[in-house]
């Protein structure tokens, strides 16, 4: 389809077609991002991971823009919640001009094809309205000011950070996780992945995430999935806290993305996600945990640890992460817009 719509020069638009389209996409994202840093990366891999979710329908939810040379001018991703999910239905939406095209009329143009692509999963799902979530980097200032300017349409919504530490800093060293008694961390290495122990895992993922900002539960398919479709899923680096009685009560995933290590030339190992199930908390098992994540990475040969928090997590997450050598290299400001059937 050919877009003319005062935008120059014109694009092309077509539908994702294949993992063919993943080098294209992952190099105007990076090329995109290292205008603000560089410890932001994407990677083939990632994008294959993700866009084979379950959920996703990457021919329908993926985009791409094309200047008449041919060259990949844009893009846009539509990341829907699960149809099956109990919470309100949104999609995060990832909105990307390649530099040389980066004006606020084409970005604008693009978001509003994100819009049509939320109304029309609203149609296939019988919904009224579906929530729509993107955002930039505070870095980004052009990007900002677009989604500032369509307010009230689009509004903040919040503002996640990036934060860093070192990992092999004579200055700054790992202390040991301090555990209550009769607690012990386990990996999926010595648990394994089978159906009951993926049960207990998700059960106790929901329940400590059930309290927080736009979460939307998981399955124990969507959780296997993610297992088998992850290049960097290391069964020894997926910690979980268990308690006297065997109870999983906090968790710890951590994992090395070697392509993106590549990417900014650096070996960063990433702090996925951690959380204490709700009954356990105030005990000082979140910071036990991120101390044992911390030790796996470095003893997997990461020099520096990395993650990423909401700002105003309701359980003083940012105050834990600082406390512990961690700081803020980046903030996320997210902004949403409801969609109408």
């Amino acid at each position: 389809m050919i877009i003319e719509t005062g935008i120059a020069p014109n694009f092309t638009q077509r539908a994702y077609a294949s993992t063919a389209d993943l080098p294209a996409i992952v190099e105007l994202l990076n090329l995109a991002q290292q205008r603000y840093g560089h410890d932001l990366a994407d990677t083939v891999a990632q994008w294959q991971a993700d866009l084979s979710s379950p959920r996703m329908n990457p021919q329908q939810d993926v985009s791409l823009w094309h200047a008449a040379n041919g060259q990949l001018a844009g893009v846009v991703a539509v990341f829907p919640s699960a149809p099956t999910s109990t919470e309100p239905p949104d999609a995060f939406v990832q909105v990307q001009a390649h530099p040389a095209y980066d004006t606020p009329a084409f970005t604008r143009h693009m978001l509003q094809h994100a819009e049509q692509r939320l109304q029309a999963i609203c149609a296939e799902r019988g919904l009224r309205q579906m929530t729509l979530i993107t955002g930039a980097d505070s870095r980004y200032p052009a990007r900002l000011a677009l989604l500032d300017g369509l307010a009230p349409d689009y509004r903040v919504q919040r503002r996640y950070h990036r934060m860093r530490r070192p990992l092999t800093d004579a200055a700054l060293p790992l202390a040991a996780p301090a555990l209550p008694a009769g607690f012990r961390i386990v990996s999926d290495q010595e648990q394994g992945t089978g159906p009951t122990w993926l049960a207990a895992w998700v059960a106790m993922f929901n329940d400590s995430f059930v309290d927080h900002y736009n979460f939307h539960p998981t399955t124990i398919a969507e959780h296997q999935h993610s297992i088998e479709h992850n290049p960097y899923y290391v069964p020894a680096m997926n910690l979980t806290l268990l308690a006297p009685d065997d109870t999983p009560v906090a968790f710890c995933y951590t994992e090395i993305d070697a392509d993106y290590a590549r990417a900014v030339g650096e070996q960063v190992g990433l702090i996925g996600v951690l959380g204490v199930r709700r009954g356990y908390r105030r005990m000082g098992l979140g910071r036990a945990m991120l101390r044992a994540g911390m030790h796996c990475l470095q003893a997997h040969q990461a020099s520096t640890a990395m993650l990423g928090v909401d700002a105003t997590n309701p359980h003083e997450a940012v105050q834990l992460y600082t406390s512990e050598g961690f700081t803020i290299t980046r903030t996320y400001i997210s902004y949403e817009h409801v969609v109408q059937a």
